[in-house]
């Protein structure tokens, strides 16, 4: 099963902490709870007797407080209520139904339902997947990985990130590293293509999303000094304007200029004829790796780009996240530990047009035609603190993208207890265009443990304080029991 970040909701508005309608609500989600370990209990007997179905049950709890600690909400895929008291309830199961020499074919589904102040569920993942060799194929909705880091410890991916509802698309895929012909094995290599599709309650009603990123490792197994470089590319695309019917081009030619990041005749739209077709958004991904006997050591960069001007390393560099990680090999007490530093404020880049130089802001994650911004299903995609503080309407989102900070990660185990602590501290500015006058700051820690009573049964807790100008002081717990069949 999938390792996920804890949540605590926000916003605590009644401190009638449960009423009696509340109630009610539980006592029709148990129902639907004994229904479902009854049915999925059967079908774990049919087609899964490998244990691959998971069936979670928790409470979110955030009392005395306006807001509830960032992290506790944040990078969850919106499994959970935005409410300060909820219960819910999760069953999710990952298998491969065929597997015969090289060839694997599988599914995943994972389906959560809530109750707060009313009753809800969604449906995180969807998807099937067929897999030859190193390379795959899957369609539909699936929580995924971008970029090469420490995943447990990490601020989390600025761009592709997991804090909105997965994005039902197509991808052609690796699924592991691949020995690049004629190198030995020290030149391997990942690579990505996919076609998705956006939600359409926007400013732009349905468009298009692109994604593809290339990946070039050297010496991963062979050296002990080892260095990798990737590029990731996201494209916004086509779509209705909602305001006028407006429908955008998206002929062959145009998804070429999509593929290349380049302007369309074509285009209906003036800016698309002179600038990139589409909101593009993307990172370099850089970095080195130390392999000794006892430990690994990375340091790497999440460099930021707009357009074509951000694809000059030195334009990139400005807005980035720069981290290193430690990995103890025979670390009991402590056993990983990263720290990184970010900030998006300087935002001014040198561009080119017609052989003349200028600055022009790189307004990340919000665009002029695609007023909905770098979302999905009213959430950002890449990372909570590139906020939304206020808006009239999801259609018109303007997304606080010039935020600066810390963040320190450590994990390991105390006895037999595995635990993992967070703490970040960042100013949000605003943004360029509507920057505030004064940065607001926020401090956030969080620790989350889990016990296992048996391979089949694990209880998790995370409890999150937060405090500072931006949203407040906050203390919030999470805890759950998860049931494997």
């Amino acid at each position: 099963m999938r390792n996920k970040q804890y949540f605590i909701p926000s916003n605590l508005s009644n401190r009638n902490l449960y009423p009696r309608a509340f109630f009610k609500k539980i006592v029709f989600i148990t129902g639907l709870i004994g229904s479902s370990i009854n049915c999925f209990s059967s079908l774990a007997d049919s087609i899964a007797p490998a244990k691959n179905i998971a069936l979670t049950i928790g409470t979110i709890n955030s009392p005395w407080a306006k807001n509830a600690p960032l992290w506790l909400n944040g990078n969850n895929s919106q499994r959970y209520s935005n409410k300060p008291h909820s219960f819910y309830s999760e069953i999710e199961s990952h298998k491969n139904v065929l597997n015969k020499n090289d060839f694997q074919l599988g599914y995943g589904i994972d389906l959560i339902g809530r109750v707060d102040t009313k009753i809800s569920g969604d449906i995180v993942e969807a998807y099937c997947n067929f897999s030859y060799k190193k390379l795959e194929l899957f369609a539909s909705r699936r929580e995924e990985i971008f970029g090469v880091r420490d995943t447990l410890l990490t601020v989390g991916p600025f761009v592709n990130g997991n804090n909105s509802l997965p994005i039902p698309k197509i991808t052609l895929k690796t699924n592991d590293w691949m020995a690049i012909p004629f190198t030995k094995g020290y030149a391997e290599t990942q690579a990505y293509f996919s076609h998705g599709w956006f939600d359409k309650n926007r400013a732009v009603s349905s468009p298009y999303l692109h994604q593809k990123y290339l990946y070039l490792w050297i010496g991963r197994t062979k050296m002990p000094i080892s260095f990798y470089y990737g590029l990731i590319h996201n494209v916004m695309w086509s779509g209705t304007r909602n305001s006028t019917g407006e429908e955008f081009t998206s002929t062959p030619a145009d998804y070429w200029s999509v593929l290349t990041g380049s302007s369309s005749k074509n285009s209906n739209l003036g800016s698309e004829r002179v600038n990139a077709l589409g909101n593009h958004l993307g990172f370099h991904d850089i970095g080195f790796q130390i392999n000794t006997k006892n430990m690994v050591i990375k340091t790497y960069g999440h460099l930021l780009y707009e357009d074509l001007s951000g694809l000059r390393l030195h334009n990139a560099i400005r807005n980035s996240l720069i981290g290193t990680g430690l990995t103890l090999k025979s670390g009991k007490i402590i056993k990983g530990v990263v720290i990184e530093g970010f900030s998006t404020t300087n935002q001014q880049a040198h561009k080119t047009h017609n052989g003349v130089t200028f600055f022009e802001p790189d307004n990340y994650f919000n665009n002029s035609i695609f007023l909905s911004g770098w979302s999905y299903q009213k959430a950002p995609i890449g990372n909570p603190m590139f906020s939304v503080r206020s808006q009239t309407s999801y259609a018109v989102t303007r997304l606080n993208n010039m935020i600066q900070g810390i963040h320190l990660g450590i994990r390991g185990q105390w006895q037999k207890l595995p635990y993992t602590i967070k703490y970040t501290y960042f100013e949000d500015g605003g943004n360029i265009y509507d920057p505030n006058s004064t940065p607001l700051n926020l401090y956030t820690i969080s620790i989350q443990s889990s016990y296992s009573f048996s391979e089949t049964l694990t209880a998790n807790a995370q409890v999150g304080y937060q405090w500072g100008s931006l949203l407040g002081n906050s203390l919030g717990i999470r805890l759950e029991i998860v049931k494997l069949f």
